[in-house]
């Protein structure tokens, strides 16, 4: 879950992910020129569902709201709040949803560097949220929490749950449920025990046979960042099938995240497995992932590389400054070249895992200012998406108008999420 200090929002994106995405900023900036913002046609961080920000909206240096009357202005930094009137001049209410703080507001890269907000010497924009935050370094979380992507939390992966000891069957290894950053004990998928994680993650309906609608889908993400319809709900019971030979790819080594190479010496980053798995001919030689990749980690196109259970392969997409001159202001641009594995789906935006609204608009708003679009960049406005809401089907598709991402918002009855087309369809 996102984390909040005096500072208001913490960080956006994952360990190495982090320096990549920092060159690929500075690389736009040069090639490119700094840009600008506006101020119209985007939905408000505080409300995924809030109509376009217009000129009528409240502002964080006018002292009364259109609404409601003059505004109290008396939150400082750090205190809870609803809307930008609870907030002293110069501040403003971010945050996600039930999580709004008053902080430092910001809208590019450089607009924090004169923010006072406690950490003079680590103070960024937080694109995401549009807020100043400090970046947390390893000594300064509680002596219960680590300092995971410039969050304090408790844990961010099962490495930091070695401590915990797990002795009851089914539950016996120590695991990081990442919805809640909190050290569980679980088990592995096809035991019979439903442990805390899987439940959290829906990763093992075989252990986890939770009530469905009926043709509702449960996504599996394959290797190459697609999804397909791992389990379908048939009667009030998943159906589910083998996800790793429905996966795209040549040879069953690509279909579970192997890469076909010539030698043993060209696996990098992988082990060769005792099953070529269908490599065969110049390439026999299946170079097969050391271990799943877990929450925030990457992993490269063309090496070996697949997502831990209940964690979902995404684009490396951030809000960076527009690429395209005529069109200034920020926008989804991706980054690095890799996959991000993070628990997209599970409701809670996630930064330091490297979730945005770019790559994983199903949990993360955008942010309270526009983002702007054009030919050049195709992915500036970010990707549909869709989520179950009881028998109703939740929908959002972005689109490009006069060069202001836009989002058509429907929840359409009787329907189910489709999560290949990433759109409500009829089952």
């Amino acid at each position: 879950m996102s984390r909040q200090t005096n500072s208001g929002i913490r960080d956006t994106v994952p360990g190495a992910l982090a320096v990549c995405v920092a060159v690929c900023a500075a690389l736009c900036v040069s090639l490119f020129g700094g840009c600008g913002d506006d101020d119209t046609g985007s939905n408000n961080a505080n409300d995924p569902d809030a109509a376009p920000l217009h000129d009528g909206d409240v502002d964080v240096n006018v002292d009364a709201s259109p609404d409601a009357g003059p505004c109290a202005r008396d939150g400082v930094l750090g205190d809870p709040c609803t809307d930008d009137c609870g907030c002293a001049l110069g501040l403003a209410c971010r945050g996600w949803p039930d999580e709004q703080v008053c902080a430092v507001p910001c809208a590019a890269w450089d607009e924090c560097q004169e923010a006072d907000i406690g950490c003079p010497d680590n103070v960024v924009c937080d694109l995401n949220t549009g807020a100043c935050r400090c970046n947390c370094a390893v000594d300064d979380c509680p002596t219960d929490e680590y300092c995971h992507s410039g969050y304090c939390m408790g844990c961010g992966t099962d490495e930091h749950c070695d401590s915990l000891v797990c002795t009851d069957p089914g539950a016996d290894q120590p695991v990081c449920e990442v919805s809640t950053a909190t050290c569980v004990c679980g088990g592995s998928c096809g035991d019979g025990t439903c442990d805390e994680a899987e439940d959290a993650a829906r990763s093992c309906p075989a252990d986890c046979p939770d009530d469905c609608v009926e043709g509702e889908i449960l996504p599996y993400s394959c290797p190459d960042t697609s999804q397909i319809a791992w389990c379908t709900c048939v009667s009030g019971q998943w159906n589910c099938v083998d996800p790793v030979v429905a996966c795209p790819g040549d040879t069953l080594c690509a279909q579970a995240g192997g890469v076909c190479v010539d030698t043993p010496a060209n696996c990098y980053e992988g082990e060769v497995a005792a099953d070529p798995a269908g490599c065969a001919d110049t390439t026999p030689n299946c170079c097969a992932p050391l271990a799943c990749t877990q929450a925030g980690a990457t992993y490269a196109p063309y090496s070996p590389g697949l997502c831990c259970p209940g964690l979902k392969a995404i684009s490396s997409l951030a809000i960076m400054e527009s690429w395209d001159e005529d069109t200034p202001g920020m926008q989804c641009c991706a980054t690095c070249f890799v996959s991000i594995c993070a628990p997209c789906g599970d409701g809670v935006c996630q930064l330091h895992f490297g979730e945005t609204t770019c790559n994983c608009p199903e949990d993360c708003p955008l942010p309270p200012y526009p983002l702007v679009c054009s030919d050049v960049v195709p992915e500036a406005c970010g990707a549909n998406y869709c989520r179950q809401e009881g028998a109703d089907c939740y929908q959002s598709v972005p689109s490009c108008v006069d060069n202001v991402c836009q989002y058509d918002i429907q929840t359409i009855p009787s329907t189910v999420c489709d999560p290949v087309q990433n759109l409500c369809v009829t089952p």
